[in-house]
C-alpha cells in the first residue's frame, strides 16, 4: 500500500497497519510498514511525541523481523528505520541481507544510496543509486536525489 506524505495519510496508514497487525498478529510486513509511516511522522514533524515515536517505529521494524527475516521488505523497512536512528552499519547490513534474497530490489539500492550519502560517501552514493535506475526504469523521482 503506497501512502501519502501528509498528516492525513500518514494517520491513515498507521490505523490501516494496525488494523492488519489485529487482523493477523504474524504479517511481519503490516509491522515493517507501521514502522516506516511512524518514522515518517516524525521526519515530517507530525508526531506529538517524536523521541517515542522513533522508539516505537524500531520495536516494530526489529518485531517484523523477527516474524520473517526472509521478507526483503521487512528488511527494507529495518533498514529505513535504523537509518533514521543512524545507525548506518545495522541499516547497510539489513539492506545487504535484503539484496542478497532479491537481487533485483531496486529500492534496497536505492535506501543503499541514501545511506551512504547520509554518511558522506558520495561515490557509493551514486553507484548504488544507478544501480536501482537500471533495475528499475521507471523509478520514483527521488532515486536521483538521494
Amino acid at each position: 500500500m503506497a501512502i501519502r506524505n501528509s498528516k492525513n495519510g500518514l494517520s491513515e496508514g498507521v490505523e490501516l497497519f494496525r488494523e492488519a497487525i489485529r487482523l493477523d498478529p504474524d504479517f511481519a510486513r503490516a509491522y515493517g510498514a507501521l514502522a516506516v509511516a511512524l518514522t515518517r511522522q516524525v521526519q515530517f514533524g507530525f508526531s506529538d511525541h517524536p523521541a517515542e515515536t522513533r522508539d516505537r517505529a524500531l520495536n516494530l521494524a526489529r518485531k517484523a523481523e523477527s516474524i520473517d527475516a526472509t521478507s526483503p521488505q521487512v528488511l527494507w523497512s529495518l533498514g529505513f528505520v535504523l537509518n533514521s536512528h543512524r545507525q548506518f552499519a545495522d541499516a547497510i547490513a539489513a539492506l545487504e541481507r535484503a539484496v542478497t534474497l532479491s537481487p533485483s530490489y531496486a529500492d534496497a539500492f536505492a535506501m543503499l544510496a541514501l545511506i551512504h550519502n547520509n554518511m558522506g560517501q558520495p561515490e557509493k552514493a551514486i553507484a548504488f543509486t544507478n544501480k536501482a535506475m537500471d533495475l528499475n526504469p521507471r523509478y520514483t523521482y527521488r532515486y536521483p536525489f538521494l
